[in-house]
């Protein structure tokens, strides 16, 4: 470990160190360097925020169109009583001033559509799905394929939960979310979300954005993480081309 390092991030330099023994001190270069687009600041983006803030993601592009409710307070953790009201994606930039002002977050408080998301990627290295349903979940999918960057997806109901690295090219999004899935999607949503399970499935998130920027290995690609927190069960799926999910 370099003598050098800030003390901020000494211990996550020994982490990466662990995985990445060559890495060393570029490390921090290489996330400091990287931009992102967290298209969503709710339950799963303010966990992934969190945590890419605390390791030194250079620009994080943060897109919500939303604005917190009583009822996100159960589980998003950005939402507390004094914010109730205010745009998701101001309160991300907010919560970044606070806890790392050294990256910078673009707020954009508004709704992308499917034609948005081509210039909202643009110059970027990744994007994280924490969107709430499979429309805008593909339609981000569709562009970051176009412009040949990974997507981080997730997603959770009730107690389940799920993540998958999307590789520039996959057709994964379109295998996870075919029309029956969609169809069923509003009657998943009735049954609401638990905290437990948007924190672990943006910690599953943050740790492949991570290792993604790092050039790490073990990462999700086509393969999906999935787990259910009231059986308990937690697994990794294979879901490469040619496989059939189940």
């Amino acid at each position: 470990m370099p003598v050098d390092s800030p003390p901020r991030h000494r211990r996550s330099i020994q982490a990466y160190a662990a995985v990445l023994p060559d890495l060393s001190s570029r490390a921090l270069e290489r996330l400091s360097g990287a931009k992102i687009l967290l298209a969503g600041c709710g339950g799963l983006g303010g966990h992934v925020l969190d945590q890419a803030l605390r390791a030194g993601i250079g620009v994080i592009r943060a897109v919500d169109g939303d604005t917190f409710e009583p009822s996100n307070l159960n589980r998003q953790l950005l939402c507390t009583p004094d914010r109730l009201g205010l745009f998701k994606a101001a309160v991300a930039r907010q919560y970044a001033a606070h806890l790392n002002p050294e990256v910078r977050v673009e707020a954009v408080p508004q709704r992308a559509t499917p034609g948005d998301w081509a210039d909202l990627l643009h110059g970027l290295d990744a994007a994280v799905d924490a969107l709430d349903n499979a429309a805008d979940r593909l339609a981000l999918a569709a562009a970051a394929k176009a412009a040949g960057i990974p997507l981080i997806h997730g997603a959770v109901s009730g107690f389940y939960g799920q993540a998958a690295l999307v590789p520039p090219g996959s057709d994964l999004m379109e295998r996870l979310y075919p029309p029956q899935r969609r169809e069923d999607e509003a009657a998943d949503r009735r049954q609401g979300t638990a905290g437990p399970a948007p924190a672990l499935i943006g910690a599953v998130q943050s740790a492949e954005l991570i290792k993604l920027l790092l050039g790490a290995p073990g990462l999700l690609h086509d393969r999906l993480f999935v787990c259910d927190l009231a059986a308990p069960y937690c697994h990794v799926i294979d879901m490469s081309p040619g496989t059939v999910s189940k």
